[in-house]
Formats: C-alpha cells, structure tokens, sequence
C-alpha cells in the first residue's frame, strides 16, 4: 500500500487543521503573553461567561450560570451551558468510553475568544450547542467537534485579514501568492484524502454492514468506525487524513470494523473507486 502512494512525505503528512493549528501557535509565538492567557483556567472561564452571554443574550452573570441548552447528549436532555462546557473544557471521556484528554486549553480559549468577536450571536448558540452534546460522549465525538470549532473559527479570522488586505504586509507580493497557491492545493489534497478514504473504507464497509442486516454498526460509522478506520491509515502509513485519529477510542457493542472487502466483489469494488462524494 505505501508503495503505491503519490504524494511526498511532505504532503502526505500535512492537511489544512494541521496548517491552521500552526497558524494559532505562530500568532502564540510572536505573543508569548497571549499564549499565557489562553491558557489561563480563570481566563477561559471569563471568555466563557461573555460568550454564552452573547449566544443568548444576557446580561446578568447568574443568569449564565444558570441557562440550559435545549435536548441534547446521551440522554438527550437540557444540560446546563457553563457547566457543561467547563467540562469539555477540564476533564477528558469517561474511563468506560475509552478516557483520554481534553482539548488543548489555548485552542479553546482562543476559539471562544474569536466567536466573541467575530460571530454572530445565533451561530454562537450553535457552536456551543454542538460542544455540550459531545461534552459527556467518547473522545472520538468530542475530538470531531472540537476540530471543527477551530476550523471555523480559523476561517472567520481569515475572512477578517481579508477584508484589512489594503493594510501593510510584511510580506512580498511573491510570498503572498505562494502562501495563498499552497492553501489552494492543500485543499485539493485534503478533498482526495477524503474521498480515497471514503472509497476505500467508509462507502463499501457501511454498505457491507447495511446489507448484512448489521444497521447499528452502520449507524455507528460517522463516529467510531471512521475513527478507526482512520487510525489504521495513520498507523500502517504515516497518512495524515482531513480528520485526525483518536487512538483512545473504546470498543462499542456494534463494531463497524469489518473485514468488508472479503464480502464484496470486485464489481463493488470498481463502482466505489469511480464514485464521487461519498463522504
């Protein structure tokens, strides 16, 4: 298999949350007193407050501490937003779905912080919402959802720089269209990756399992499956995939790792090597 990829090591090992967690670090970098901040408990427990105050709009901290989301988590109940996300925040997946850490503080707090001043308020609601449903799920869940508040974030602070463009840069015309050409292909690769892994993995297994009447491992494919479908590709080849592995993962009742292509034909297998967007 690693015989057969075409990409250098370079690009094989590099995707756009990798570039943009650098990105966050070099702004760190350059700042060593914010990167202190964002690491901050108490920092990050004041960011919180202003942001759920401005997700539902409030004024009066008590009220904060006191807001509930609508239904959501395991139980699909309301939870409570400060709390909840203070977990999220502090204590990593219970040890019986596998454990493991939180997120990085700095990526957190700097994410919240760039919500509190570039987002509109319903879709605060919402990137809120999204981290207390997976505040209390395994780490896979937890480590999808964090990853896209970043991306989101990154991408509303790119769209910021943008519309500054006419202020001094301290880089040459030439720099800036390497670095806006790079971006372009690291996209393009990471659309690849993702529809090869599709193909390859999460298409024909959810197929498979679908058809031999297993439904709850397919059901349980977005999650646990493609997590450990992923983590095969990182371990066998170095690949870095658009979404990382969660090596901590727990054993589920109704697995969706199968030995699918022992099942299939090699017709199944031409028909999902040609077929576009399958994931």
């Amino acid at each position: 298999a690693a015989r057969t990829v075409c990409l250098s090591r370079r690009w094989a090992t590099r995707t756009k949350l990798g570039r943009i967690l650098s990105s966050i670090d070099s702004e760190f970098k350059k700042e060593p007193k914010l990167l202190t901040k964002m690491e901050d408990k108490g920092y990050f427990e004041e960011v919180l407050i202003k942001v759920i105050m401005k997700a539902y709009e409030l004024t009066d901290i008590e009220l904060v501490r006191k807001q509930m989301t609508g239904s959501c988590g395991f139980q699909e109940q309301p939870c409570n937003v400060y709390d909840t996300l203070c977990h999220f925040a502090f204590f990593g997946p219970a040890k019986i779905l596998g454990g493991g850490s939180p997120p990085p503080l700095k990526y957190l707090t700097w994410s919240l912080q760039t919500l509190l001043e570039l987002e509109a308020s319903s879709s605060v609601e919402m990137k809120l919402f999204e981290m207390c449903d997976v505040a209390h799920r395994c780490g896979s869940a937890r480590k999808q959802i964090f990853y896209s508040l970043v991306s989101h974030c990154c991408a509303l602070k790119n769209a910021k720089q943008l519309s500054l463009a006419g202020t001094e840069s301290e880089k040459t015309p030439q720099d800036e269209a390497l670095k806006r050409f790079e971006e372009c292909l690291e996209d393009f690769i990471d659309d690849h990756k993702a529809q090869a892994f599709a193909s390859a993995f999460i298409a024909p297994a959810t197929y498979y399992l679908y058809h031999t009447e297993r439904k709850e491992g397919a059901g349980n494919m977005q999650v646990h499956g493609s997590n450990w479908y992923i983590t095969l590709v990182h371990a066998a080849l170095g690949m870095e995939l658009p979404l990382s592995g969660h090596y901590d993962d727990h054993v589920i009742q109704h697995s969706s790792v199968v030995d699918f292509w022992r099942g299939l034909s090699q017709e199944a297998w031409s028909f999902f090597f040609t077929s576009q967007k399958l994931w």
